[in-house]
């Protein structure tokens, strides 16, 4: 490594760590929120409808989850393998396994689609 690149290195952590210093004395305003009685700003139906909702949603956590820990089992048995066959060299062949662990495994929760 070069001097310059060290001195630029040792700059780049001193202002980094001055920045968090900064960030951990911050402090945020107080806010709390009200409590709100959903039966009273909801009927009884709607809060029905939710509640089926909710336990989809918790069927396809489950069902997500499943299909991480299996994609993460054929890696562990079949990545050396997969990584041997490839001709895509060892760039290449990383973007495409992590490409091919993300398609059945991602999702998106209800949360971030709003």
């Amino acid at each position: 490594m070069t001097h310059r690149r060290g001195a630029l290195l040792l700059v780049f952590v001193g202002v980094w760590a001055v920045a968090a210093w900064l960030l951990w004395r911050s402090s945020l305003p107080a806010y709390h929120l009200p409590h709100l009685d959903e039966h009273a700003l909801f009927a009884a139906s709607v809060l029905d409808r939710a509640q089926d909702y909710s336990g989809v949603e918790r069927l396809f956590w489950v069902g997500a989850t499943v299909t991480q820990l299996v994609v993460l089992g054929l890696f562990a048995r079949y990545g050396v393998r997969w990584t041997r066959e490839s001709a895509a060299g060892p760039i290449g062949t990383g973007m495409l396994l992590g490409m091919i662990g993300f398609a059945p495994s991602g999702r998106r929760s209800a949360r971030s689609r709003c």
